[in-house]
């Protein structure tokens, strides 16, 4: 994504745009951290309730 001279990833336009304005600088960011391990979770309990098993 283009934002001002550079190219911003997603997930720090989503931190600067939705997280920060909303809760602040710390709170902010604990949100963001908490959110992405949220997810993060989500995707491999559905993975496993599908049995769905990445073997490396």
């Amino acid at each position: 994504m283009r934002e001002g001279d550079g190219i911003i990833s997603l997930s720090d336009w989503i931190y600067w745009h939705v997280f920060k304005p909303t809760f602040g600088y710390y709170n902010g960011s604990l949100m963001f951290a908490i959110t992405f391990v949220l997810v993060c979770w989500i995707f491999c309990w559905v993975m496993y309730k599908r049995k769905i098993f990445l073997k490396v």
